[in-house]
């Protein structure tokens, strides 16, 4: 990414952290209607867009939680494709607390 923009308007975190998680924004809902989450780093990285800083790449997710009464549970892929995911009905179940950054090798 590299439109010039700071960070945080890049990747749309401000709308996370001002609007929450929203449903209307999702497109694919491969597992069903909802927010999609994962309790598995290496399946949140691979989804992660690379972001470049002073030349260095890096991956950026956000680290969040849920509220474990309402999320449904999507198994790991047993064809490998991909690990374990969290759907939640809604953003009023789900809260970002933390930008984790993963700097990616050259």
């Amino acid at each position: 990414m590299a439109s010039g923009l700071p960070w945080y308007q890049e990747l749309n975190v401000l709308d996370i952290l001002e609007k929450g998680f929203l449903l209307e924004k999702g497109v694919r809902f491969a597992f069903g209607k909802g927010i999609y989450c994962t309790p598995d780093i290496e399946t949140a990285i691979a989804y992660a867009h690379d972001y470049e800083f002073e030349g260095t790449k890096y991956k950026l997710i956000l680290q969040c939680r849920v509220d474990p009464a309402k999320l449904q549970i999507v198994s790991k892929g047993s064809d490998g494709t991909h690990g374990e995911y969290w759907l939640l009905p809604n953003g009023q179940h789900i809260r970002p607390y933390a930008i984790c950054a993963f700097q990616q090798s050259s």
